[in-house]
């Protein structure tokens, strides 16, 4: 049964959703968090933002930050930031402090948070005057590389204020009645922000930020993750909102981001058992080691995980991804080494295959700590 949402087109037509065809996945995310409610509590989504999310939502933009700047960023956040990626994470950040500090999302607070994010990272010409809230000329949205491709158009910056009106009116509009409607609600606000582009640049990360604003002041921590999957099938995501502006059907988007919601969820949770079972805790590299493993398809080798690893970061040869991620947790016995294959990493180091253990053989294991 498709449904209107109170949002419409540049053209004056309504956008829909069918929720017939998001009710199972919707059934399985609630039958899920009902059995793991620790993930919607604000310590949950606290770790799962801080630095997790300030890397993968930038990494949908096609940035790959590393995790361990990231960190050291947020421990030295006195430091000038002096290159690009470094404000830009450092904008994140503060965006993100902003937002979980739970203020209501009005239009004076988004444009706090816009300045926060744009801050020092764009050209004069894609800056927003400080007596205009939104861009005052088209914008020109590229999805292809492809040059005799034509680009999509944000709507008409005369027509901004009024769609963002809308939008605002939207967000107070409460009416969900459950974690996974109140997601739902999120990701319409994530898709039709993106949809007015209100702004020359930044339009998808400010988007993805409102998104999380909202749930944190919901109270609904446990989807805070959503943009962990996002980067891992980035020609799905922009084409399911490409094709919701033509079809006017913002299901498939929707049933996308809640597949790839729940999809990371189990991966936490599998994290979180082995964190239980092995008595551990895990640092975020190591935490980020066990997340690729469990991101990855077909056969596990190093020379494997060198190379996904490689593609969602800065790169690194392989005998430094090898004994910063690999080998300590082959030491902690969470990683079991199995068979060489018949070619190396290096002249010293073969590559060979390797399995992720969920329970220890001694149970009876110390607690261990970084650095400790």
């Amino acid at each position: 049964m498709h449904t209107q949402v109170p949002l419409t087109l540049d053209n004056g037509d309504h956008f829909y959703i069918d929720f017939d065809k998001l009710k199972p996945i919707a059934f399985e995310i609630e039958e899920f968090l009902g059995k793991h409610p620790y993930m919607n509590q604000s310590s949950f989504a606290e770790q799962t933002i801080f630095p997790f999310e300030i890397k993968m939502n930038n990494a949908t933009e096609g940035y790959l930050d590393d995790l361990e700047e990231i960190e050291t960023m947020m421990k030295n956040s006195h430091q000038k930031k002096i290159y690009l990626n470094q404000k830009r994470i450092f904008n994140l950040y503060r965006g993100y402090q902003m937002i979980f500090h739970e203020p209501p999302i009005s239009e004076e607070n988004l444009r706090y948070l816009y300045r926060i994010l744009s801050k020092g990272i764009l050209d004069p010409s894609e800056r927003i005057n400080d007596d205009e809230l939104y861009r005052n000329a088209p914008v020109y949205i590229h999805y292809s590389s492809n040059i005799n491709r034509k680009p999509d158009q944000g709507i008409s910056h005369q027509n901004i204020k009024d769609h963002m009106q809308t939008l605002f009116d939207f967000i107070h509009d409460d009416y969900y009645t459950s974690p996974t409607a109140s997601f739902v609600k999120s990701q319409v606000i994530h898709f039709y922000f993106v949809y007015i582009h209100p702004y020359f640049d930044i339009n998808g990360r400010t988007s993805r930020t409102l998104s999380t604003w909202y749930l944190c002041n919901h109270e609904n921590y446990a989807f805070t993750l959503f943009n962990r999957n996002i980067p891992f099938s980035l020609r799905k995501y922009y084409q399911v909102i490409r094709n919701a502006k033509i079809t006017h059907d913002i299901t498939p988007f929707l049933k996308y981001m809640l597949e790839g919601s729940l999809e990371e969820m189990k991966k936490e949770q599998r994290i979180n058992e082995i964190a239980e079972n092995f008595n551990v805790y895990f640092t975020p590299l190591e935490h980020q080691t066990i997340f690729y493993i469990l991101s990855m398809r077909g056969n596990h080798t190093l020379a494997d995980f060198c190379r996904f690893y490689n593609q969602h970061n800065p790169k690194l040869k392989s005998d430094l991804i090898y004994e910063k991620m690999i080998f300590p947790l082959i030491e902690k016995g969470i990683i079991k080494r199995e068979n060489n294959t018949n070619k190396h990493i290096t002249d010293t180091l073969p590559n060979f295959f390797f399995s992720l253990k969920i329970k220890p053989i001694n149970k009876e294991k110390k607690k261990v700590y970084p650095n400790g």
